[in-house]
């Protein structure tokens, strides 16, 4: 189904019930496993006033950073690879800049704008949008949100293509940001059976530029591969071929990477790392090893090691990217919004369950 056929569906649900002041969302009050703390019920919904728009959610993905910022253990904030502290505290941990339940997640997704507010006129009703700044609270079925954090997106667009718009545009900073890539360089990056990696192996192919793509023990080897490489990826491996002398030989074989990207972080990212050529980068955008990184010894000279987080762009710079990469694909899994616990269990416990899908909400 598309978005237009969804945005007059909406548009008739808006028509038929009038304004709404509740809102089924997924939130929580206190930090922690995000399989404990988090609720599905109803979230107030904030007052169209001037400069919003209301939008009602047709999908939202459950992304690693959502849950890391959930699950922290402390109040005083959220450290990672990508910046010190992420939330200051609970008190300015709130999703929703409107009015709208505290803590409820989620911060990328695709929806239907179903009123707009006086002084409000890049938006009408039926326009699809996604939002271009983190923390909206996109778990929910209504948000309201300021105009100037959503851009729009074409009314055929396929909802997940659209809701997983954050992933395609971070890979696309990661390859654009930090190196002058040309056609025949090479890269390096890990966790390439994510969202962000997939549309790395992809962006990086339409360049000319090859991929070294390295992908987590606990998954499914020999699928995932075959589906990198059918997205335009070069050679995938296992992380922990990083550690043997067969890995060595084969970068040894190759052009030294221009490029390592790592959102393992950890010892996955200082293997990476020793790949590299002089004077490179190695950008670190996640933590998912909880692991800090040590530069090893042999790295060669020169090699610099920076951080990235998409915050750090602002919406119009994420809007001006949106349509460069829109059309790249996500592997994603649907559920519905109806029974979150069921997403939830499969973002959480994605390992687990042998999972390399993005797991979406659809509302």
């Amino acid at each position: 189904m598309s978005l237009l056929t969804i945005s007059r569906q909406a548009a008739r649900v808006v028509s038929a019930n009038g304004s709404r002041s509740l809102s089924t969302a997924v939130s929580f009050k206190d930090f922690g496993n995000p399989l404990s703390v988090l609720q599905s019920g109803p979230a107030s919904v904030g007052s169209v006033g001037a400069g919003n728009v209301e939008v009602k959610m047709v999908a939202a993905p459950i992304n690693t950073d959502d849950l890391a910022a959930v699950s922290s253990g402390s109040k005083g904030g959220i450290a990672s690879g990508k910046e010190k502290v992420r939330y200051v505290s609970l008190d300015t941990f709130k999703f929703s800049p409107t009015g709208g339940s505290a803590g409820v997640g989620g911060s990328s997704g695709v929806g239907v704008v179903t009123s707009v507010g006086s002084g409000v006129s890049d938006f009408a009703e039926g326009d699809m949008v996604v939002p271009v700044v983190n923390g909206l609270g996109t778990w929910t079925e209504t948000l309201v949100a300021p105009a100037k954090s959503l851009a729009k997106v074409p009314a055929d667009t396929v909802p997940e293509v659209a809701a997983t718009l954050a992933d395609k545009t971070t890979a696309y900073c990661l390859l654009n940001d930090f190196a002058s890539l040309e056609e025949g360089d090479w890269i390096i990056q890990d966790g390439a059976e994510t969202a962000v990696g997939t549309a790395v192996a992809q962006l990086a192919a339409s360049m000319g530029v090859k991929t070294i793509n390295v992908v987590s023990d606990c998954i499914y080897y020999a699928d995932t591969a075959a589906r990198i490489k059918g997205m335009g990826g070069d050679i995938v491996c296992l992380s922990s071929y990083l550690r043997t002398a067969a890995f060595d030989n084969l970068v040894a074989d190759l052009p030294a990477p221009k490029l390592a990207l790592s959102c393992a972080g950890g010892n996955t990212a200082s293997k990476l790392a020793r790949s590299l050529s002089s004077g490179t980068t190695m950008v670190v955008y996640g933590a998912k090893a909880s692991e800090p990184i040590r530069v090893p010894s042999d790295v060669a000279e020169g090699v610099k090691v920076e951080g990235f987080w998409l915050s750090s762009k602002t919406a119009a710079e994420r809007a001006e990217i949106a349509p460069k990469v829109l059309d790249v694909n996500v592997w994603v899994e649907n559920f519905p919004f109806s029974d979150p616990s069921k997403a939830l269990d499969a973002a959480v416990n994605a390992n687990i369950h042998g999972r390399n899908r993005t797991v979406v909400f659809k509302m």
